[in-house]
């Protein structure tokens, strides 16, 4: 689905299997953020095509957080020309909790990846724009949002949803954190919020609105 020029949004919508939302920031060429689960690599791929972008176009693939719902695909997606990253606590946490977790949701192990370099809070260039960086644990170690300033996007993750935030009742959570991590995104000029599962909210008023609605129903019960 193409949101606006230069981003399109995979989202995933059904009620009866868990997967993540994909996008895709950029015009002549693209990040790809977040791949989803290895069962479902088909929703991003039939996504791709109806908006007529192939995996040609893309240059990196960003994981924003370690839970395999977001990532479990990504070697799926590796050509040898494709480049991967994600935070550094990222790879320290699928050698230890993240792993826990994954048996947990009956998951196959992450196999080992090859990430060409390791993000950190500040400014990527990429597929030819400049994109911000946040740091924002809370959901997991090493999550990361990705802002893209020109169009005013900010991809989440799993910090924020629609009227709702991640969890943080797995391995590697730290309610302190999210609420720290979504004070620090909650002062970017965003007009389009692209969450990790859900619906996008649309408007800088809408953006505004639902982060007064996650503070005033989430703060007191994390």
């Amino acid at each position: 689905m193409i949101v606006e020029r230069g981003v399109c949004a995979y989202l995933w919508e059904s009620l009866f299997e868990n997967n993540c939302n994909s996008y895709i920031l950029g015009e002549e060429r693209g990040v790809l953020v977040d791949v989803g689960h290895q069962r479902h690599v088909s929703h991003v791929l039939r996504g791709m095509d109806t908006d007529g972008i192939t995996l040609d176009q893309i240059d990196l693939i960003i994981i924003t957080h370690s839970h395999p719902d977001h990532l479990e695909a990504l070697p799926s997606f590796l050509d040898g020309r494709i480049k991967a990253t994600f935070h550094r606590d990222v790879e320290d946490y699928l050698q230890g909790e993240g792993a826990v977790l994954s048996q947990m949701m009956g998951a196959p192990p992450v196999p080992t990846i090859p990430i060409e370099f390791y993000l950190q809070e500040g400014t990527l260039d990429a597929a030819g724009n400049q994109f911000e960086i946040i740091h924002t644990p809370g959901h997991s170690p090493g999550s990361i949002c990705v802002f893209w300033p020109e169009k005013k996007v900010l991809v989440a993750g799993d910090l924020v949803f629609h009227r709702g935030v991640g969890r943080t009742d797995l391995p590697g959570g730290n309610s302190e954190q999210l609420i720290e991590s979504i004070e620090k995104v909650r002062k970017l000029d965003v007009e389009i919020l692209l969450p990790g599962h859900g619906g996008l909210v649309r408007g800088r008023q809408q953006v505004q609105e639902n982060f007064r609605f996650i503070e005033e129903n989430y703060y007191t019960f994390l």
